[in-house]
Parts: C-alpha cells; structure tokens; sequence
C-alpha cells in the first residue's frame, strides 16, 4: 500500500492564550472526518488510503490516519495522546493518556503535555475523557501543523536496506517557500548568514532563489548594514519590522523598512516610520517595492505615517530617501 507523506508536528509551550487557541480550533474545524476503516484485508488487497490528518469526534480532537492505524489527540485542556487503534481488528492499544514526554531542565523533571485524573492507568474509557484535567506543571499545547515528512538526520544507506538506487531525501527544491522566508528575515534584518553543509542549493530554481535574495542585499547592503530601529515585536499575531536608518547626508538611502507578516491572511496596515533616526525632517520620499515613488510628509515629531499592504505570510520593504 502506498502511503502518502504525512509528517505532524505538536507544538509546546509554557502557556495557551485564548487567541491561539481559536485559531487551532478553526485549523481543526476545517479538516476533512476521520474516514470509516477499510474493510479489505491490507495483506491481501491494496488499500486504498493515504496517511492524513483529520477532524476527531469534537472540536478539540485531532486525528492521524493511514488506514491502518488511527492515533487519535484531545488537544483541550492540553495535548494528549487518548487513542492509539488498529484499524483491521479494532483494537486498542492505548492504556493511559500520560505525558507525551518528559523534560529534565536544571536538574528538574517537567512533563510535556498530557492529562490527569484518569481512574485506573491500565486501561482507558471513552466516558472518562471529558473529566481528565491539564497537568498544572506540563508544557502546554500551543499550536499544530501538518507537512511533508523531512530529514531528520543524515545517513549513509546500505545496500541490504534498499531493493532500489537511493533516491534524495528530502527531494530536491522542496521547502522553497521556507527556505525564501528564511532569507528574507536574516537579511531583512541585515545578518550576514553563514550557512554550513554542502551547498546552498540543490535545484536551478534555488539558485535562482539564492541569487534573487542575495542580490536585493547587495543592492541595499549600505542601509541594512546600518542602525535598526524596531517599529513592532513579533508575537505571530500581527506584522512586525525593523527600521534601518542612517543620519549621513551623504547617504542616498537614508531609511529601509523591512516588514513581515507571518499571518495566512493579507494585512493593510498604517505604519508609523520615526525617520528623525535617519536624521529627516519635514518630508522624504519613499519607494514601494513595485517601484512607485511616493513623497510623504513628517510630523512635528519626525514621524512619517504609510499605509502598507502585506500579503499572507510575506515580506515587503520600503526605500526612505531625502526628500527632492
């Protein structure tokens, strides 16, 4: 049976706000049901599904499946593991719903998820579920996401493992959407990356990708190796940025705003630009990605007011120059 690559990933941490807890309720609400188990033997017939991931009987229930197995997560009050079944004979393997693991930290143990209050620890009740309570001391549920299965380590494979030429893993020129955000934020921020491992890039659309990046930098390299200036802290709720200024009158690019958006949904923001860092009064002249020049005005206090339009999960700068 082919099974599609299903890589799932439960992210921890130390408290759960109310915003990102509907926001993973919504993620959830938004899978396909848990499909019925096949019924054909897979030993003996093809069968036909493909490892996913799905909606559990509620609204806090995440689901993996590959027709085979079915692992089953209650996310709320905290993320544990409350079903792990075959799916040919219908058995349980599952007896507790104990934490997914444990962290030793300064000589202390912490649990990593998990919930408490189970009657009895060798066997599990469905009935009991809805009364389990979150381990005060645990790392709490933050977040899920679901994407294909990467390397986790090298390795060197050995002919008696493989009945065909190894292939690439992961295959080449995948995770470009990753790798692109990655360039922008270290040199958005002016960080002159050093990269170890073999190459910085396995396809001619990477390449084409490294040198798109790499040349906007060079292109910038005097203003974004200058001061910064943070105009809002990223918290994964809303755009955030940096202001890289420089006083020097002899500078053609006297400010670059680089700007972020780590949200799935465009934004339209108005942003507040303190150009008095960039030793700018009265007005400057800023240029848009796309090209369009725009000459816009400072306040008594050197702060120039833009209006922004981001889009999902993207990243756009702003050139400040000297007014004409």
């Amino acid at each position: 049976m082919r099974l599609a690559a299903l890589a799932w990933l439960l992210l921890l941490a130390v408290r759960l706000a109310a915003g990102e807890d509907a926001a993973w309720r919504r993620d959830v609400a938004g899978l396909p049901p848990a499909p019925p188990p096949p019924r054909a033997d897979w030993l003996v017939e093809p069968v036909p599904s493909a490892a996913g991931v799905y909606r559990g009987a509620v609204d806090h229930e995440l689901v993996l499946d590959n027709g085979l197995v079915r692992r089953t997560f209650r996310l709320a009050p905290d993320a544990a593991c409350v079903g792990l079944d075959g799916l040919q004979d219908g058995r349980a393997w599952l007896r507790a719903t104990r934490p997914e693991a444990r962290v030793t930290l300064d000589g202390r143990e912490w649990p990593v998820g998990g919930l408490s209050g189970q009657p009895l620890q060798n066997f599990l009740e469905a009935a009991w579920l809805d009364a389990l309570t979150a381990d005060p001391q645990a790392f709490r549920f933050s977040g899920w996401r679901a994407g294909p299965i990467e390397e986790r380590f090298a390795w060197t494979p050995r002919r008696e493992w493989i009945s065909r030429p190894a292939v690439a893993w992961p295959p080449p020129g995948a995770h470009l959407d990753h790798y692109e955000r990655r360039l922008q934020n270290l040199l958005g921020a002016g960080v002159q990356a050093c990269w170890r491992g073999p190459r910085l890039y396995d396809t001619a659309r990477t390449l084409a990708l490294v040198r798109h990046r790499v040349d906007w930098f060079r292109q910038h390299r005097r203003i974004l190796e200058s001061d910064v200036v943070p105009l809002r802290r990223p918290d994964g709720r809303d755009w955030d940025g940096l202001l890289h200024v420089d006083p020097d009158p002899a500078a053609r690019e006297r400010a670059l705003a680089a700007l972020y958006n780590p949200l799935e949904a465009p934004l339209a923001r108005t942003l507040s630009l303190p150009l008095r860092w960039a030793g700018l009064s009265g007005a400057a002249q800023v240029t848009w990605p796309d090209g369009s020049v725009r000459l816009v005005a400072l306040d008594g206090a050197g702060v120039a007011r833009v209006e922004v339009e981001l889009p999902p999960r993207g990243f756009q700068w702003l050139v400040v120059e000297a007014a004409p």
